[in-house]
């Protein structure tokens, strides 16, 4: 799956290969890559964390991974999954009870993210957070929606 471009912009677009082109956003729009990204979610929800050196470890990989997803997803469908299943990795109580102020970084970063969205897309992926499984996370959505 190409996400996005490796490409050294010192070489002019004539001498990059098309692997090394970024994707359009229409590109990012058609069906194949909205599947490959399902794929992607999917493996990435189902990663293990026992394969990991160490639980936090594994957490903030995951993290960043989703924030790079979201980076390069175009706005719809495709980023609402990216954004649900980003919040259903945070509802994890066991990350939050090894390192509450590491779990939380992640969790403020997402909600300053769901800040700054156009206020239906806010409006929207606010009630994923407060209808999570976690009641931390729950309340800090909350709080969240009074404070917009």
């Amino acid at each position: 799956m190409r996400f996005g471009s490796g490409a050294d912009p010192s070489i002019g677009q004539e001498e990059q290969s098309d692997e090394d082109k970024p994707l359009t956003e229409a590109e990012k729009r058609t069906p194949i890559w909205q599947e490959q990204l399902r794929q992607l979610l999917s493996r990435l929800e189902d990663w293990d964390r026992k394969r990991e050196r160490s639980e936090m470890d594994y957490f903030h990989q995951k993290q960043v991974l989703y924030m790079g997803l979201l980076d390069i997803t175009p706005t719809g469908l495709a980023r609402d999954l990216v954004y649900r299943s980003w919040i259903t990795s945070l509802e994890e109580r066991r990350i939050e009870n090894l390192s509450r102020a590491e779990w939380f970084m992640h969790v403020d970063h997402l909600l300053q993210i769901l800040r700054d969205l156009p206020i239906e897309e806010r409006a929207r992926m606010l009630e994923v957070v407060i209808n999570s499984k976690n009641p931390t996370l729950v309340l800090y959505g909350k709080l969240t929606q009074l404070q917009i």
